[in-house]
């Protein structure tokens, strides 16, 4: 996973010349797709499938993860979020997967996106408990549907 941050790369792109944007590119751009930096993401992390799929038990079936991770299947913006917190990802990630799949980041003017990333900041993953915060702050909250 490219971990350069964008105002770095940003610099690099004011220095960088039409004829060398494949060097850019080759170098600098974040080609990877969703189910290439979730398994990166899950290897660097020491995190075993089998371990994703049990902590989604009851909310993701676990063929659809398996098609998910191996990029046979594309997640709801809701499905990627409890992927990323089976996974036990911060805000940061998170925000990175979303936008790997074409879904914008956890936005902090949402009542229920708030409420999401106020529990990733503090380091609470329980889908479940999330949920009843939704439900209390009249929130949609995150499907919990076996076989999507």
């Amino acid at each position: 996973m490219n971990q350069e941050s964008t105002g770095h790369l940003n610099n690099i792109l004011k220095n960088t010349s039409i004829e060398d944007c494949e060097e850019y590119i080759a170098q600098h751009a974040d080609n990877n797709d969703f189910s290439t930096y979730f398994s990166d993401y899950m290897q660097e992390n020491n995190i075993r499938t089998s371990q994703i799929v049990k902590k989604c038990e009851g909310l993701v079936g676990k063929s659809y993860i398996y098609e998910i991770l191996g990029g046979k299947k594309k997640p709801s913006r809701d499905r990627a979020l409890i992927l990323c917190m089976a996974a036990e990802m911060n805000l940061k990630t998170t925000n990175r997967v979303l936008e790997s799949l074409g879904y914008t980041p956890l936005y902090p003017k949402s009542a229920r996106d708030a409420i999401i990333a106020i529990f990733i900041n503090n380091g609470v993953y329980d889908v479940d408990g999330i949920n009843d915060r939704l439900f209390e702050l009249k929130e949609d909250t995150l499907p919990a549907d076996k076989d999507t």
